[in-house]
């Protein structure tokens, strides 16, 4: 057998086992092999690896969620408190256990909660729950044998509404009446609940639509929800999904797919081809069949399907609860296209602002001895999230034009006139070239970009430039590839790609020795692979290597390299980017690595501190 054949033969035995990504690491020779002379059936196997209902990773707010634990005839034998008080005397359990099978939960909308509203419940056995939201006496039910099933319901708490307030930079009174109207669908029962007057709450959440960008009370609704999970890629194929639900017709499904999201009842039915009337009947059955009684009650039962549905689908789920880990959210609507950009404003508010341009491979999640170096320095880091990454919402088109708008936008929001940014890798600094022309950044550090050529694949790291060499010639090939890696990758094997990447480079592997660091990684990695499209977008502009844009004044840039770097050879990349940065000052740092902002935070300190006034 070829080694190319036995490459392949491995590949597809490691994707029924769940690990398709493992196998690129035990074999990197094995994947050029088969590169070189099967890419057809290469390819093929890419694409049945993600075949599947593979989702991409999720990172839920564990206080969002009541759980509950079943036996095989689904009687509840454990239920959390908060699912026991939402469900009190409902007995419609054996429902939601209908086609679980030892890798597949089940999603369902056959539960009502006590006030009979629906709610969308996701049912696994514990072979799949042990990463959900589960509450502790529910997790023992399942680990102990005395239960066979979990059910979970998205419920959102205190500690996720207060995410979505600070999010969205809501008022205390915004954000109660906001999770209000979440909970009833209708204003004026929100009202009632926080005793305040209809038009109060009308005026209330008139502020909070401002501040989410959202036009509609359907759209605020569908957006705080999604906030309130955690951070949850949209659903593939949705409405499909609610179809197969709530036995809708396709065109029902796309109706309320666009009208749950902020579309008018007639916009929505003319771009399925529904006279007004049409859509207005089309409406009301819609209704019927989903058991609510308003379009923003629409917006929350579909909210739910789409963060249990990700639940269920995705290939890792890390749970975040107060006091954890996490980056201070905030969520800026954007006015030159429809979304809005997430961005990590650490502070403090007294800081001298820097901007923080995340990696290719990335989210605005950043290593936290990192962040506190800039701020022990007097900084202010803030870390904007690129477009179709984590949180921001994709931009079809130019990915730099696109960030560099975002960039724009997010200062004006935040109040700054000009800031310097520290670029980390390729693409980040691409776009702090860009964003250099609109007069808004005032220099900065680039922090090891790669020059344009493809290293040579018989030194170095194999695995990644084996990558490279398929996105220079084969581009799509390289997007089914990095497809498979976001949907399929386990924790273990995320932890491995990075410490594969510091293979022969004593700074990095040290690094990621320091579990709070590699958590970071793991956690900023996990960012990309919930946007996914904005990596590919990038990583389309990059097709032929970067293009940096000429910057007015380059003696006010640092270009910052590790001689001992195992991803990037240092001489070459300075030597590219120096050419197109001439007068820029060029440093590589003898004893570095790769990720140098972590590991060498004082030396990027200093270089903002030397840039010209």
């Amino acid at each position: 057998m070829s080694v190319s054949s036995a490459f392949l033969d491995r590949l597809r035995a490691a994707d029924k086992e769940g690990d398709p990504f493992g196998a690129l690491h035990d074999d990197p020779g094995g994947l050029g092999a088969a590169y070189e002379s099967s890419p057809d059936a290469l390819e093929q196997a890419f694409a049945d690896a993600v075949e599947g209902d593979y989702g991409a990773p999720m990172i839920l707010q564990d206080d969002g969620f009541a759980s509950a634990a079943c036996d095989r005839a689904g009687v509840v034998i454990v239920a959390g408190p908060r699912f026991e008080d939402w469900f009190a005397g409902v007995d419609v359990f054996r429902a939601g256990l209908r086609g679980v099978a030892p890798e597949r939960p089940n999603l369902s909308l056959l539960m009502h909660d006590r006030t009979g509203r629906p709610v969308a419940v996701a049912a696994g056995l514990v072979s799949v729950a042990r990463s959900w939201p589960l509450d502790a006496a529910v997790r023992a039910a399942l680990e102990s044998g005395e239960a066979k099933y979990a059910i979970v319901a998205f419920q959102p708490g205190v500690f996720s509404w207060n995410r979505v307030a600070a999010a969205f930079s809501f008022t205390r009174a915004e954000g109660l009446l906001v999770a209000a109207l979440a909970r009833h669908g209708d204003l004026q029962r929100a009202a009632r609940e926080r005793d305040i007057a209809y038009e109060t709450a009308r005026k209330f959440v008139a502020s909070a639509m401002r501040k989410a960008g959202a036009k509609r009370q359907t759209e605020l609704i569908g957006k705080t929800l999604t906030v309130a999970a955690g951070e949850v890629a949209p659903t593939r194929h949705f409405a499909p999904l609610l179809r197969d639900l709530f036995s809708l017709t396709q065109a029902q499904a796309d109706l309320a797919v666009m009208i749950a999201r902020g579309a008018t009842r007639d916009d929505a039915g003319a771009l399925v081809g529904l006279t007004p009337n049409q859509a207005k009947i089309a409406l009301k059955s819609i209704f019927q069949l989903c058991g609510v009684k308003s379009a923003v009650d629409l917006a929350r039962i579909l909210s739910e399907i789409n963060a249990l549905k990700g639940l269920a689908t995705a290939c890792q789920v890390t749970l975040s609860s107060y006091g954890s880990p996490s980056e201070p959210l905030r969520l800026i609507p954007r006015t030159w296209h429809q979304g809005y950009i997430a961005v990590a404003d650490h502070g403090p508010p007294g800081g001298m602002p820097v901007l923080v341009f995340h990696s290719g491979s990335g989210g605005r999640a950043q290593i936290g001895r990192f962040v506190r170096a800039l701020q022990a320095g007097g900084y202010r880091p803030i870390a904007i999230e690129r477009a179709g990454f984590g949180l921001s919402d994709f931009v079809v088109g130019d990915p730099w034009e696109a960030a560099v708008n975002d960039v724009v936008e997010c200062l004006d929001a935040l109040g700054i006139a000009q800031a310097p940014v520290i670029a980390l890798s390729t693409p980040a600094s691409v776009v702090a070239c860009a964003a250099a022309a609109t007069g808004r950044i005032r220099g900065g550090v680039l922090v090891a970009p790669d020059p344009p050529d493809v290293p040579d694949p018989n030194i170095g790291h194999l695995l990644l430039n084996y990558f490279k060499i398929m996105l220079s010639r084969h581009p799509d090939m390289a997007v089914r590839l990095l497809r498979m890696i976001y949907r399929r990758a386990t924790p273990q094997s995320t932890e491995r790609a990075y410490r594969d990447t510091a293979k022969g480079c004593a700074a990095d592997t040290a690094l990621l020795d320091n579990p709070e660091v590699m958590a970071d990684f793991v956690r900023a990695s996990r960012q990309a692979a919930i946007g996914e499209r904005g990596v590919i977008n990038e990583m389309r502009g990059l097709e032929h290597g970067p293009q940096p844009a000429p910057v007015a004044d380059p003696s006010r840039w640092t270009l910052m390299f590790g001689a001992k770097d195992p991803v990037v050879e240092a001489s070459r990349a300075a030597a590219f980017w120096g050419d197109r940065l001439p007068g820029a000052t060029v440093e590589i740092l003898p004893d570095a690595g790769h990720w140098l902002h972590a590991s060498h935070t004082a030396d990027i300190v200093r270089a903002l501190r030397q840039l010209p006034d």
